[in-house]
């Protein structure tokens, strides 16, 4: 070698990785020199079941000092592969560009001694790098190590320009690869950890003081939402279509889904989304259509659940990815109604960023958390969803007061509104309610007794009072005269329900499988076919109707026309006899009534 090699050498260090000295012994090999750092040799890599792979060997990615070396297969010396001038060219260009940034990352795992690097510019996507990192690192793990899938061990983790740890796939990829420093697979309890480490802000910061650690949703911070959910006395009815499945398979599989789940329907067609609707929606997947679909859940829930709980109705309806690609967005709409609020959120996914899987697990995450703020699960506020930050909620949010809330009700939007005023001690576990309907102008202590005895006869039912806004013909109540009448059963502690359904035959189908609590007045005007347009048909098909949905009446004693009547006074349709079960007068007689009390009281009748 001359003697201005080594200045030579110096000089154009650009060059180190294609240095050799070739001696010319019998075998005509190289002797290397031990200075090779052919890990920044750029090879585009793609997974070997991918069709652009052109790596013809996933080696030539790890680092220098583990290469191995290609035999001669006529010589036992060792050969190394020989560097092309447009090897040499290409090897300076990337030398100049790292010197602004590094394309070649240190990646380590959780329990594995040894990191291994990579260059992130072989990649054009989050999968393509998980494919290479499995390669590396997946025989490290029993079941692989599946980054980006629901069902993985492993969460990947990365550390920005800003030395901050931040959870890959938060940012499009193109952000990502400009801003990578090194990477990190972890054990998702250790990534629970990092999160919540890198959460914490500063006290004597400018910022919020009352932000919160937000924590990302592991499989077991899922069950312990889920848990808290069913722990919750709120119950609800979920109708979701479009994804977000995996949402029910989470509540269904803790224990105590019983004491939340009332109904779960996914009206999948375009026929199944009109017929719950009851209407055609301008757009099935949209925000209106997803608060369309919490409305009527809220609705059926309150029909469904226990007396006196209370209820969430969740819409969801969503267009992710599919078979074919979408010319639109990917995008979800989910909305929640309880008594008092409307909540609906509007999300756009990063399209192509995620599987139709992963849309799945990460839509399924934003609707848990949704119904856990309805059911004022307090640690659910901690978490937070997969979204990356360009995938911010656009959330809008309702609340209404107990006047609004009954003007939708005399609306018809809300089917009724329950004040559970009895005390524990007072109220059955049953299900069943126990009914007595009237106008309670004023209530007095005939209602009580009467319903106190029917309970006598209904010991495993819940008792409660039931007022409609709506009568059958009289002008409705308007939202004052309603809250006074309420404000009498509130002192008296006893249970209300304020409806929009003046026939016994609507109420039946509003509260199925109750007991109405009713005067022999009223129950001759169930059985005259007067009040059915003269038809006696139409009677008998519309209280078999009442029969069908479980209801039955429990008759008391009444002054009619000076007579004091029961029910054995008035004939029967001997198909309708078991519905009518008669309370007998030793048990309750009353000679008072509403009408009479506002007489003595120089009140006009309403």
């Amino acid at each position: 070698m001359a003697s201005d090699s080594s200045s030579t050498y110096l000089l154009n260090h650009a060059d180190l990785q294609s240095l050799y000295y070739q001696t010319n012994n019998e075998n005509g090999g190289i002797i290397d020199l031990g200075l090779s750092l052919r890990v920044l040799q750029p090879q585009a890599y793609d997974h070997p079941e991918h069709p652009h792979a052109v790596a013809d060997d996933y080696n030539d990615m790890v680092e220098w000092n583990q290469l191995n070396p290609y035999e001669n297969p006529d010589s036992t010396s060792v050969v190394y592969p020989r560097k092309t001038v447009d090897n040499v060219v290409n090897e300076r260009n990337i030398y100049q560009r790292s010197k602004h940034r590094s394309d070649f990352v240190k990646v380590n795992m959780d329990g594995v001694l040894i990191g291994r690097k990579i260059c992130v510019l072989d990649h054009s996507s989050y999968l393509s790098l998980a494919h290479q990192l499995e390669d590396m690192f997946g025989k490290h793990s029993l079941c692989s190590l599946r980054l980006f899938e629901s069902g993985s061990e492993f969460t990947l983790w990365y550390k920005d320009r800003d030395e901050q740890w931040r959870i890959a796939g938060d940012v499009p990829w193109k952000e990502f690869v400009d801003s990578v420093t090194r990477i990190r697979i972890m054990f998702k309890d250790e990534a629970l950890f990092r999160s919540r480490q890198s959460a914490r802000i500063d006290p004597n910061s400018k910022q919020n003081n009352n932000h919160q650690t937000k924590l990302p949703m592991t499989d077991s911070m899922i069950r312990s939402i889920v848990e808290a959910i069913h722990s919750a006395p709120t119950q609800a009815v979920i109708y979701f279509s479009g994804g977000a499945s995996q949402a029910l398979s989470w509540l269904a599989s803790v224990p105590g889904a019983s004491n939340t789940l009332l109904e779960v329907i996914v009206p999948y067609s375009r026929m199944s989304m009109i017929q719950l609707l009851g209407k055609v929606p301008v757009q099935f997947t949209s925000k209106e259509t997803a608060e369309d679909m919490a409305l009527v859940a809220y609705n059926r829930a309150l029909k469904l659940c226990k007396p006196g709980s209370p209820v969430v109705g969740v819409g969801f309806t969503g267009s992710l990815a599919s078979i074919h690609p979408k010319q639109g967005d990917h995008r979800f709409y989910l909305s929640t109604r309880t008594s008092n609020r409307l909540w609906s959120s509007s999300v756009t996914l990063s399209k192509g960023l995620r599987s139709r899987e992963q849309e799945e697990q990460v839509s399924s995450q934003v609707l848990l958390k949704a119904i856990a703020d309805a059911c004022n699960v307090s640690s659910s506020t901690m978490f937070v969803s997969d979204l990356t930050q360009h995938e911010v909620p656009d959330v809008r949010e309702q609340c209404f007061d107990e006047e609004q809330e009954l003007e939708q009700l005399i609306l018809g939007k809300i089917c009724f509104k329950i004040y559970p005023f009895s005390s524990g001690t007072q109220v059955s576990s049953g299900e069943r309610k126990v009914i007595l309907s009237g106008s309670f102008n004023p209530l007095h202590d005939g209602h009580l007794k009467l319903l106190e005895v029917a309970m006598s006869l209904c010991s495993d039912g819940y008792p409660c009072f039931e007022l409609s806004a709506i009568n059958a013909d009289k002008p409705p109540l308007t939202v004052a005269q309603i809250k006074d009448r309420v404000k009498q059963f509130e002192k008296a502690g006893k249970t209300v329900i304020i409806s929009n359904q003046p026939y016994f035959y609507k109420k039946a189908e509003l509260f199925p499988g109750s007991a109405f609590v009713i005067g022999a007045d009223t129950a001759a005007r169930l059985i005259n076919p007067k009040y059915y347009g003269g038809s006696y048909e139409n009677m008998i098909e519309t209280l078999l109707g009442c029969k069908r949905t479980g209801s039955t009446f429990l008759v008391g004693g009444r002054n009619m026309d000076g007579v004091f009547k029961v029910l054995e006074d008035f004939d029967i349709p001997s198909e309708l006899k078991d519905m009518f079960i008669s309370i007998p007068v030793d048990k309750f007689r009353m000679d008072i009534s509403s009408t009479e009390i506002r007489k003595r009281k120089g009140e006009p009748s309403l």
